[in-house]
Order: C-alpha cells, then sequence, then structure tokens
C-alpha cells in the first residue's frame, strides 16, 4: 500500500474488500502506484474470486493489471480541453448547444442575464422535436440539420420567434464534428440574437 496514491488508497481496498466478502461478483477500478523511477503511473486493475472454501472465505482470487498510463494523460488533456471550451462557451453572449448524431441534447449553454434564458435541464437529454419550438421553426432547423448530416457542411438558418412579450430573431449556425473515422459524432449550433439588427432593417 506504500505504492498506492493516497487519494486511492480507499477505494483500491475498498472494491477489493467487498469482492473477497461475496458483496460483489468481481471488482475493478483505476489508481496510481508509485513505479521504480519514482513516478505515478495509472493501473487498470480488474480481478474476482474464483474459489471459496466451505466457510465461504476466498481462497483464490484472478485478476488483471494493466498500464493504462497513456489513455489516462489522454482523457486528462481532453477534460481539460472541454473545461476550456466549456468556460469559453459559457461567457459567450450567443446561445450555444450541443446535439448528438440523432439530434438530442447533450449541452446547453446561455447567459442566466439573456431575457429569453432557459434553464439547461429542460433540454439536455431530450430529443430537438420534443422541447416546445413552434413546428415551423422545428421543421426549418430540423432541414439544415439533416442538411449538415448529409453534406457535413455547416448550415445557416434565420427563423424568428413570435412570443407574448415580442418577436425575437435569430441567426443559427450549424456544424458537425466528427470522429478520427469521419462519422458525425455532434453538432455544434451557435444562435445569435439578431433582433435589433432586424429592427433597424426594417
Amino acid at each position: 500500500s506504500s505504492r498506492l496514491h493516497p487519494d486511492d488508497i480507499t477505494k483500491v481496498y475498498s472494491d477489493i474488500g467487498d469482492n473477497l466478502s461475496g458483496k460483489t461478483e468481481f471488482f475493478t477500478h483505476e489508481y496510481r502506484f508509485l513505479n521504480k523511477k519514482g513516478e505515478y503511473i495509472w493501473i487498470l486493475n480488474r480481478g474476482k474470486v474464483i474459489e471459496r472454501d466451505e466457510n465461504g472465505e476466498a481462497i483464490r482470487v484472478t485478476g488483471t493489471h494493466t498500464d493504462i498510463t497513456k489513455q489516462k494523460l489522454v482523457e486528462l488533456k481532453l477534460f481539460e480541453k472541454e473545461s476550456w471550451i466549456r468556460s469559453l462557451i459559457s461567457n459567450m453572449d450567443d446561445l450555444v448547444f450541443v446535439l448528438d448524431n440523432q439530434y438530442i441534447f447533450k449541452e446547453y449553454f446561455q447567459k442566466a442575464s439573456e431575457s429569453l434564458h432557459v434553464a439547461p435541464e429542460l433540454f439536455v437529454g431530450k430529443y430537438f422535436l420534443e422541447v416546445g419550438l413552434p413546428s415551423d421553426v422545428s421543421a426549418l432547423i430540423k432541414s439544415a440539420l439533416d442538411n449538415c448530416k448529409k453534406t457535413k457542411i455547416s448550415q445557416k438558418v434565420d427563423y424568428a420567434l413570435y412570443l407574448p412579450n415580442g418577436s425575437f430573431y435569430f441567426d443559427l449556425g450549424i456544424s458537425c464534428v466528427c470522429d478520427d473515422q469521419n462519422n458525425i459524432t455532434d453538432f455544434i449550433c451557435v444562435a445569435r440574437d439578431i433582433t435589433k439588427q432586424k429592427q433597424i432593417e426594417s
């Protein structure tokens, strides 16, 4: 245990203890381990009790230890990058939302000070066509999403919302995000309020 990272000791021993006592069928966890160079590496540990005595005590355990340091470093870098992006987006004046490739809301960013502010939890996890937009607006945006999905080319669409407190106009940009195999994973959508611009034009 002296070579386990202090923050991981409790979790590791708890998982193994639960398996030895029969509370769990197997155990799996990630922990940091101090190697001979004095550096912490990440280990993925999987195992299970495969034999018990007549009293139910564990007498044989099998498992694997896999060095996942490179994978964890990549994950940590991605997490830092995503945190930076979220911080950047959250300070934008525009409404930004992310849909998966089935048009389900994954993220929703909007300043709380905006007059049309809607709590993210009302959108996240819901299908795009189920969030209560007017049918004509939904159809317009759905068509743009479909075109983006088919062509992998960014789309632009303007739409209006006619509400009790007035009319609001938006310019919506839609871009796709692809994985290493060029398959679309997400759509990033940025809606800019162009109401004042429209009022000036009219």
